[in-house]
């Protein structure tokens, strides 16, 4: 399974891939709308879940301190 942060990558690199598609090939541009608003809520919802991390993160180690992983 695949962390938040590798699906985040993943997202973005699945995004940018098919704008180049969309882009190479003009008749993809109105189905390119529809895709990129599937990526962006993806990708939205991936950071979302990715702010919460890092918040319980820093509520689990505390303002100020340094973690190492």
């Amino acid at each position: 399974q695949l962390s938040v942060m590798e699906e985040l990558n993943q997202a973005c690199a699945d995004m940018k891939r098919d704008k180049g598609i969309a882009s190479l090939f003009g008749t993809g541009l109105n189905e390119w709308k529809s895709v990129k608003a599937a990526h962006v809520s993806k990708i939205k919802t991936l950071v979302n879940e990715a702010d919460q991390m890092i918040d319980f993160v820093l509520a689990d180690t505390g303002p100020g301190k340094i973690t190492r992983t």
